[in-house]
């Protein structure tokens, strides 16, 4: 898991006499850097999950410390550590207060340690948990994509935590934007985001971008546990734009990660059929089977078979056979629904119908429409996606 505030000053109160006087319930908050920031005009500086230190020397006075806090909050830092010395000689109390109110961590520091150790020290930490991060998710990405070569990956995971004997379960999140393309910066803010919501779970999770989505594996958590953290982490991303994701069942051992990563996706995919926001594997029912179908021409074959000569009646003769057929079917052949749906009256759902059967040379009994229903459910996997 990301470095959070506390995790990064555990014993710099001991090691550089740097101390928390407010917002102490904002130090989960996780870390992305630290920056020595002096102009209060901060928005050029930040991006987002940074510490901001600051000795004062371009101001005058204090007044300015409290629109100087604003800012660093409202453009995402996640604390102010105050260099005490000739520039800022004492916090204003009015800064103690709206620090403590807004969960904001206000530390300061004494002008006798030199900012730039402290600094370096936590970017070092940074850097390095950063580095181990990334080898933790290289592993799991192997074991993804190249499950034969998981024995080589085996020690990375279990010096991180992850063992060869934990039950596993992968969560694949994906996030459709309000504003189109989703920026490299959008992702890794996203992820940060998931990050702060899961540190609580204090369980070994490893989460990293893979595609189009943002991967979680964890070990040995409860079903209900993850569903609820998820449901936490698309309210808080829910203004980016629409949150849905795939929840794999649980497995045993490192072998099982591929497959599981397979049940994610399979799920994530049903909820854009199915307009669901969160789908569990097991809860995908006959869309089991046709994403356990490893060859996609196969499934294209059939959906052709069944399908294809009504898709190109469509085509030839600018009609929506296709679609009063699926919405028929789907609707459990209620033609007054279909009627309601596409506001027509329900002697012209018959008639389509009826023309229908002839173009598909089919009186559509319970077998063909089973077939039918299917080649729908092929169509509808890998529509848009």
């Amino acid at each position: 898991m990301a470095l959070t505030l506390s995790q990064l000053c555990v014993n710099v109160e001991n090691t550089y006499q740097m101390k928390l006087i407010a917002g102490e319930d904002g130090m989960d908050n996780v870390v992305r850097w630290v920056h020595i920031i002096e102009d209060i005009e901060v928005s050029h500086f930040i991006n987002g999950q940074e510490l901001i230190f600051t000795t004062g020397i371009a101001q005058r006075g204090v007044n300015w410390l409290l629109p100087y806090a604003e800012q660093l909050q409202k453009h995402g830092a996640i604390g102010l550590v105050i260099n005490l010395g000739p520039y800022i000689e004492k916090v204003p109390p009015h800064l103690i207060v709206w620090c403590a109110e807004h969960a904001f961590p206000l530390f300061v520091l004494p002008w006798s340690v030199h900012i730039i150790d402290v600094t370096y020290d936590f970017c070092h930490r940074i850097v390095q948990n950063e580095k181990h991060e990334h080898s933790v998710a290289s592993a799991f990405r192997i074991l993804i994509f190249a499950p034969e070569k998981a024995e080589a990956y085996e020690g990375v995971l279990e010096r991180a935590g992850f063992l060869q004997d934990g039950r596993y379960q992968v969560m694949l999140l994906y996030l459709q934007a309000k504003d189109g393309d989703i920026s490299d910066l959008e992702w890794e803010q996203m992820q940060f985001h998931v990050y702060r919501v899961l540190r609580k779970s204090r369980l070994p999770i490893c989460i990293f971008r893979i595609e189009q989505s943002i991967c979680l594996i964890g070990q040995n958590i409860e079903r209900e546990k993850i569903k609820q953290y998820v449901m936490q982490v698309a309210e808080i991303l829910s203004e980016s734009g629409n949150i849905y994701g795939g929840i794999s069942e649980e497995q045993i051992g490192y072998k099982s990660i591929s497959d599981l990563y397979a049940h994610a996706k399979a799920a994530g995919a049903v909820c854009k059929v199915r307009h669901r926001q969160f789908l569990s594997y097991t809860e995908l029912g006959v869309y089991q089977i046709l994403y356990g179908v490893r060859n996609r021409k196969v499934l294209d074959n059939f959906q052709a078979q069944e399908l294809g000569v009504l898709i190109e009646y469509d085509k030839k003769h600018h009609a929506d056979y296709v679609e009063v057929l699926r919405r028929y079917l789907f609707s459990e052949c209620s033609i007054q629904r279909v009627a309601d749906e596409m506001q027509v009256h329900r002697n012209t759902i018959n008639y389509k119908l009826r023309h229908i059967k002839k173009i598909m040379q089919t009186d559509l009994g319970e077998c063909d429409k089973m077939r039918i229903l299917i080649a729908f459910l092929i169509r509808g996997m890998f529509s848009d996606m």
